[in-house]
């Protein structure tokens, strides 16, 4: 998050530096239609999209921690109960039907969920079964809000997980027209200040070098040329 945050302070502090140069230097006749307005709207909403990509980031995180949370009271539930049938009875048909011998990763909702609608069939199948192992209608109800549960945080995390990558794309959309803006700025600035070194520096410095003439870089310093001694 702090990558994010130092990236966006550096595009925000360019947009607005490109900005002002742009109205102190009366630039915008030169620039692009709407070019400015739009640099203008997209500082003001960059200032709300960066926080919005982090509060999108944390609300995955809450959910998927309640979704775990309530995996974890279902698979509680789910083990016990098994262990007490494989206890009382050999038929391999009840245990079967309890989904004795299955494995169930109570970090992963979709085995959660099968092994309780197996278990709620079999109890609303056969409720006498049900009793003989010690359970009772209350248990039956339980397990399914809990189905109901571990069902309902589930789909609300999802739905988390598919609003992060909309307002990361809205972030990032953001910061790729003001990086073009200042860019713009830059060079147009830099071309109708050519002669202006103070004004053409402060417009260079804008935006990194996106193509053309690099300058020259300085000439090697030339050693004294060699002298041979003369002869005695």
């Amino acid at each position: 998050m702090e990558k994010i945050a130092s990236r966006f302070s550096h595009v925000v502090a360019s947009g607005l530096r490109a900005q002002a140069l742009a109205a102190e230097t009366e630039l915008g006749t030169r620039l692009p239609e709407n070019l400015l307005e739009t640099l203008k709207q997209d500082l003001i909403n960059l200032s709300g999209l960066v926080p919005g990509t982090a509060d999108a980031m944390t609300n995955v995180k809450t959910h998927t921690g309640k979704q775990q949370v309530a995996c974890t009271r279902a698979f509680r539930r789910i083990a016990a109960l098994r262990r007490t049938v494989v206890r009382q009875t050999q038929n391999p048909d009840a245990r079967r039907a309890y989904g004795v011998g299955e494995r169930t990763n109570r970090k992963v909702v979709k085995d959660v969920v099968h092994s309780l609608r197996v278990i709620i069939a079999r109890m609303e199948a056969q409720p006498e079964e049900m009793k003989s192992f010690g359970f009772v209608d209350g248990d039956l109800v339980t397990l399914r809000n809990l189905l109901t549960d571990v069902m309902s945080v589930d789909q609300v995390q999802e739905m988390a997980r598919v609003e992060r990558p909309n307002s990361t794309r809205l972030r990032d959309e953001a910061i790729r027209r003001v990086l073009r803006a200042v860019g713009i700025v830059s060079d147009i600035g830099a071309f109708q200040f050519a002669d202006d070194d103070a004004r053409r520096e402060q417009f260079e410095a804008l935006a990194p070098h996106a193509g053309g003439p690099r300058p020259s870089p300085p000439e090697p310093k030339k050693s004294a040329p060699e002298v041979a001694a003369d002869p005695k």
